[in-house]
């Protein structure tokens, strides 16, 4: 199993439900990759052939949200670590390689999302 852990400020968070302007939303989205694949190789650079994602999103605050309107925030943390150069964490994030994420919401760290993303190998 292997665990990678993101932090991010709200304003780096995406939301399925924001109107943003195109070049706005591809800045963030980038921004977003590059964390990740920082966080990919802080791990020690894990590889898998196929792997089960789940995800553990913990809120800024206590208000009400729903975990897969956050969506838009964890692809581009998984293409980050999945295709970091030639070869990531897995060979791709398509169904033949990923399963998941099953998202689910955690606690509260104040002033911060935290993504937690446990990857457990498949056969």
């Amino acid at each position: 199993m292997t665990t990678i852990t993101i932090r991010l400020h709200p304003s780096e968070v995406l939301n399925a439900n924001q109107r943003m302007y195109w070049a706005a939303k591809a800045r963030l989205t980038a921004s977003l990759r590059a964390r990740a694949t920082i966080a990919w190789r802080q791990a020690g650079s894990p590889q898998m052939s196929r792997a089960r994602c789940t995800l553990t999103v913990d809120y800024p605050n206590r208000r009400k949200r729903e975990v897969d309107n956050l969506q838009p925030t964890w692809k581009a943390l998984i293409d980050g670590m999945v295709n970091p150069g030639v070869r990531g964490l897995l060979p791709d994030d398509s169904d033949d390689y990923l399963r998941g994420p099953h998202a689910e919401p955690g606690d509260v760290t104040p002033g911060t999302f935290t993504f937690t993303f446990h990857f457990e190998e498949l056969p």
